[in-house]
């Protein structure tokens, strides 16, 4: 599953993702710098996201891709 990971926890978030063998794709230039990776940049099937009501965080996106990360 490819995730494209911004706002809150973006950190903590792409380091879980790359543990469970998820591919993290269009990372910010701070992610490639922390992780000191290149990331794909392609399509996502899930965006990890701050809420609009910016009180935690979402995963948006392809039915089945989210339901892998809930």
């Amino acid at each position: 599953m490819n995730a494209r990971v911004r706002g809150i926890y973006t950190t903590a978030l792409t380091r879980l993702l790359l543990e469970a063998d998820h591919e993290v794709v269009d990372a910010s230039a701070p992610i490639r710098r922390r992780f000191d990776a290149a990331f794909p940049n392609v399509p996502p099937d899930v965006r990890v996201e701050t809420t609009a009501d910016r009180q935690g965080v979402g995963a948006y996106g392809d039915p089945e891709a989210t339901a892998v990360l809930r």
